[in-house]
């Protein structure tokens, strides 16, 4: 089979994701090591994060990993992927030292949910509601990728490639959907941090409140652009996208955009299906059998152990 081919507009829009990306981690070392210096960063946030970036890829690499039957063999490989998770810790260190000083200035209340869940206040209302508002978020950003390709070819104009149950690895036994809950997970924290990080550059770059809003909405959207050649009538999902990202963000907090992008990364990637007897069903079922259960956990969380019939209840006695 013939290789891919990209456009040239795909190329070129790849190469300004890198730029910008580069760009941010290199403005996010300057930021970080200037609140070392000034007492300002939260280092133990920063370094219970990376820890669970770590453990997560260790465990992705247990899980997934094509292992080796030699020790020397194994021993190779192990340090291999250690290389890339301390890689990956390094950038989230950085990244959250230098966004979560200008965050709990600018928006003190979007890291409530966030600082009560890095504390170990699991069962907080504030970590249970913010859980519910992320997956709430996630189903939309979801339904837009859905709409775009659905949506599209029925208006009569080229298909766009579905970006939703792409994920062939996910096939096969059960530890599947446990190693993509690791890998989204990691990757939410990622999009979340560099997400904030870019509302906060463009607050403080700008320093209109309504100029930056836009600025973050064109921002986010770049999350959701996947092909070029079916422009200009598909830029509305993506658009849309960002707009979700951006007041979800605004109004909710850090912690509520970390679940949302986990919810929507999660389901577009793992391939979905209500048959059960369907050959993959069950990294399907075992997906919606996690996002259930955090949905449950979120509502039992957010009534601050008050009971679920309560009110009625005592109306009547």
């Amino acid at each position: 089979m013939e290789p891919e081919r990209r456009s040239a507009a795909d190329q070129i829009f790849i190469a300004l994701i890198f730029t910008i990306f580069a760009v941010m981690i290199a403005a996010a070392g300057v930021l970080a090591r200037r609140h070392i210096h000034t007492s300002r960063a939260d280092r133990r946030g920063a370094w219970r994060v990376t820890s669970y970036v770590a453990i997560a890829g260790v465990l992705s690499w247990v899980l997934r990993a094509s292992h080796s039957s030699s020790l020397e063999g194994e021993i190779g490989l192990f340090f291999r992927s250690a290389g890339i998770i301390a890689l990956l810790g390094a950038v989230f260190w950085t990244l959250y030292v230098a966004v979560e000083p200008y965050v709990r200035r600018l928006w003190p209340d979007a890291l409530l949910g966030w600082s009560r869940l890095l504390t170990g206040h699991i069962r907080d209302p504030r970590v249970g509601r913010d859980l519910l508002i992320g997956m709430v978020f996630g189903v939309a950003l979801i339904l837009v990728d859905v709409g775009k390709a659905t949506i599209i070819p029925a208006l009569g104009f080229s298909a766009p490639y579905a970006r939703y149950g792409f994920g062939e690895e996910m096939y096969g036994d059960g530890a599947a959907a446990f190693w993509a809950v690791l890998i989204v997970s990691v990757n939410a924290i990622d999009g979340a941090l560099f997400a904030a990080f870019g509302i906060v550059m463009a607050r403080l770059v700008l320093r209109i409140r309504w100029l930056a809003i836009v600025v973050t909405m064109l921002f986010l959207s770049l999350t959701a652009f996947y092909d070029m050649s079916v422009m200009p009538y598909s830029l509305v999902f993506p658009l849309a996208s960002g707009a979700l990202l951006t007041w979800l963000a605004m109004r909710f907090g850090l912690l509520s955009l970390v679940v949302a992008w986990f919810t929507w990364r999660l389901l577009a990637a793992v391939p979905m299906t209500l048959e059960f007897s369907h050959w993959r069903a069950m990294p399907s079922n075992w997906t919606l059998a996690i996002l259930v259960s955090l949905a449950l956990f979120g509502f039992y969380a957010s009534r601050a152990g008050r009971p679920l019939f309560g009110s009625i209840l005592g109306e009547e006695t």
